[in-house]
């Protein structure tokens, strides 16, 4: 099982950083069937509320 605060609640800030919702079904993790773990970020948003910033190159 995983636990998870509903957003409505407004209790879990990583919701309001994911461009949709978790993938939990019936209160599994239920990940898409391709490579990685699924955390769809919204760059922007984290990028917003981030209290710094920095560039790397590779």
């Amino acid at each position: 099982m995983i636990e998870t605060i509903p957003r409505y609640v407004g209790a879990d800030p990583i919701v309001d950083l994911l461009l949709e919702d978790l993938p939990i079904v019936d209160g599994k993790w239920s990940p898409p069937r391709h490579e990685g773990l699924y955390l769809p970020l919204d760059w922007a948003r984290v990028e917003a509320l981030a209290s710094v910033s920095r560039t790397w190159a590779l």
